[in-house]
């Protein structure tokens, strides 16, 4: 009898390990996904959005819905297992990955951009030069006139330029700030010498 009570005794600390392991096991779950959820927060991310975020699904859906309804249970889960830093790591590397993505749709922006130009100019190119032979002289001047505005090249006609007068010269500030005369000035210059 007292051998059949310590297999009985044993047979009971097995089940009652067993049952804390499962336990353990769930609650490793459900600390888990409160963590995901308090991730998925996002900008409103905190411990009380995330309790009440709880508390509405668990009205809809039933407490078994949801890992916990207890404040102090997710600011222990949130304590022992660094929700903060955790969450502000996933940010980073999120952000990081969007950066990526981002770097790489310009590069490819750029890339298409660039055979667009290319294109474009190899078509100016053939206007311009008269290898294109459906283009007017009209054409052909419009299309030289673009290239020279691309270029930074102002398409006045040198006659236009030649009939302007350069832009005055200003005189050289003399010892007390004064502009001084540029005939004196030039005498000394050139006495300096």
């Amino acid at each position: 009898m007292a051998e059949h009570q310590h297999h009985l005794g044993a047979l009971a600390k097995e089940m009652n390990r067993r049952r804390q392991a499962q336990v353990r096991a769930q609650e490793r779950v459900r600390r888990a996904q409160a963590f995901e959820d308090f991730v998925a927060l996002g900008v409103r991310r905190s411990k009380q959005a995330l309790l009440e975020a709880y508390q509405e699904r668990a009205a809809a859906e039933g407490p078994q819905s949801v890992p916990t309804l207890s404040r102090e249970v997710i600011d222990r889960w949130a304590r022992e297992d660094d929700w903060l830093n955790r969450a502000h790591e996933r940010d980073l590397e999120a952000i990081a990955k969007a950066r990526q993505a981002l770097e790489s749709v310009q590069v490819e922006a750029f890339e298409r951009v660039g055979q667009l130009v290319s294109s474009a100019l190899g078509v100016v190119e053939d206007i311009v030069t008269g290898k294109d032979p459906k283009a007017t002289p009209t054409v052909r001047l419009r299309a030289a006139e673009l290239v020279l505005a691309l270029a930074g090249v102002d398409a006045k006609t040198m006659a236009e330029a030649a009939q302007e007068a350069p832009p005055p010269l200003p005189l050289p500030a003399g010892e007390d700030g004064e502009p001084v005369d540029f005939a004196a000035y030039y005498r000394q210059l050139v006495q300096s010498r």
